[in-house]
């Protein structure tokens, strides 16, 4: 939502104050002050999506209103980096909700058996093989800190979320019924997973090209 929300924002001015107020969200997620780890990753992969990463114009208008929260953005670019890499930035009361994408993939390879295995070895099979167990590792260790603090990021989140209101309008924005109606509404309804985010790649694609006419 974050990528339609930026390709669809009007003209090329429009799109870079979408920006910078996504940057802006993503920078306060990730303060202390609110800890939203999960939250900020997600803000993030949509600014790093492929489709408003080629959007030239826009980024190049954003950086020139825009200097201080550019820079903002580069520092983001850097603390998203490493938290991908499972990095520990954040002391644990700083923390409401955790970042978790990283640990979804961490798991997702195949075994694979490589017949004369040497330790000293220097094949790109190898480096692949010790990248892919490195990835493991990390999230082995991902999920025992979340697990360890689990009672502490809880206390941290109901105690951020104790001074709001509850608002009916909002969380019905944000709920997975009000997001498949949209996606539904738009023609990239999908029961499988993989399909429907293909169809929204391509509906992303089309909307830049559109909006970002060569000069």
């Amino acid at each position: 939502m974050v990528s339609l929300s930026i390709v669809s924002a009007g003209d090329t001015i429009e799109r870079a104050r979408m920006l910078r107020r996504f940057v802006e969200l993503a920078f306060i997620l990730q303060s202390g002050s609110c800890g939203n780890l999960f939250s900020f990753i997600s803000i993030m992969q949509g600014l790093t999506s492929p489709q408003v990463l080629s959007m030239t114009q826009t980024w190049q208008q954003f950086r020139s209103m825009f200097p201080e929260s550019s820079q903002t953005h580069k520092q983001l670019q850097d603390i998203l980096t490493s938290l991908s890499q499972g990095v520990t930035m954040y002391a644990t009361d700083q923390i409401s909700i955790p970042a978790i994408q990283h640990l979804r993939t961490a798991f997702h390879f195949e075994e694979t058996t490589l017949p004369g295995y040497a330790l000293s070895s220097s094949s790109t099979e190898d480096h692949t093989l010790i990248g892919q167990h490195t990835n493991l590792l990390v999230g082995l260790d991902g999920i025992h800190t979340i697990i360890k603090h689990a009672s502490r990021f809880s206390y941290n989140a109901r105690k951020r979320l104790e001074p709001l209101q509850y608002n009916v309008k909002l969380m019905d924005f944000f709920s997975q019924d009000f997001t498949r109606s949209y996606m539904r509404s738009i023609g990239v309804t999908s029961e499988d997973q993989i399909e429907r985010r293909r169809r929204f790649d391509m509906l992303l694609s089309a909307l830049v090209d559109r909006v970002e006419v060569a000069p």
